[in-house]
């Protein structure tokens, strides 16, 4: 019996492993399936029972296989005119926990990692969990959680399974220190900031947070807000031409610029 081993970056080697004369396919076996089933694995080969097997295509077989995504070891062989296939799969994942997330519902965060493939009952590979490890960040990014940390923690669970543990850290939100206008001529950073905080909706600088906490994604809502407050003073054609955030060091504190352009001012007589 010829055996070719591969993995996914030298697939291409296995035609030069197969040193045999071309032949005509009378059966295909295939050991190593857990969750997929023989059909499927089927219907990702290349080549069927009664096709002419040249050792040249096994680099297509292995290829064609590698990228369901199913597999994290493929193994070709042939014994007279047997195709063999062997294949080791990716577990799939049991459950995701969450711990220690208090500000982001664990139904947001599931979602935003289902938006990344990573649900339960989906292939799990280790490769994987830094980029999980990282969506999770931006999430509480978005939220001013700029000292979220993020672990993960992974147990092997019969039948080729997998738990995953996320454990978060969420860590103190960061707040507004300073605000700078930029481009404003009629009217003083102290009246604009003064004209927000006499009407009834949440003061400008605050963003929608509790003590002055800063929530990155509620910056564009507050940003029309001040130019509504132009437009109702005539401003008709008053634009925001960019605004920029830094964040302190110990990323706990917010430095928020606002460039404007406020125009001309028109009045209705």
């Amino acid at each position: 019996m010829k055996k070719i081993v591969v993995s996914i970056l030298v697939y291409s080697f296995a035609a030069l492993a197969l040193a045999q004369q071309n032949f005509v396919v009378s059966d295909i076996k295939v050991t190593g399936l857990q969750r997929i089933s023989a059909g499927a694995l089927f219907n990702l080969l290349p080549i069927r029972v009664g096709d002419e097997f040249d050792s040249a295509e096994s680099g297509e077989v292995i290829r064609e296989l590698y990228k369901s995504g199913f597999f994290k070891n493929i193994e070709l062989a042939t014994e007279g005119t047997v195709l063999k296939v062997d294949v080791l799969e990716y577990p799939s994942i049991s459950r995701i926990e969450f711990f220690g997330n208090k500000l982001i519902k664990e139904e947001a965060l599931r979602e935003a990692l289902g938006d990344n493939d990573f649900v339960e009952g989906r292939v799990f590979k280790p490769n994987v969990l830094e980029q999980v490890e990282q969506e999770l960040k931006r999430q509480y990014l978005n939220q001013g959680k700029y000292n979220a940390q993020v672990g993960t923690e992974v147990t092997d669970l019969p039948r080729n399974r997998v738990s995953v543990k996320l454990h978060v850290k969420e860590g103190p939100t960061a707040k507004i220190k300073k605000i700078n206008i930029i481009g404003n001529t009629y009217f003083s950073d102290k009246m604009l900031l003064d004209e927000f905080e006499s009407t009834d909706s949440i003061p400008f600088w605050r963003f929608w947070g509790s003590e002055d906490q800063y929530s990155r994604e509620k910056v564009s809502g507050d940003l029309e807000t001040l130019t509504s407050f132009y437009q109702d003073q005539g401003f008709l054609d008053f634009n925001i031409v960019s605004n920029q955030v830094s964040i302190s060091p110990e990323k706990d504190g917010i430095f928020l610029t606002v460039n404007i352009e406020e125009g001309e001012r028109y009045k209705v007589s």
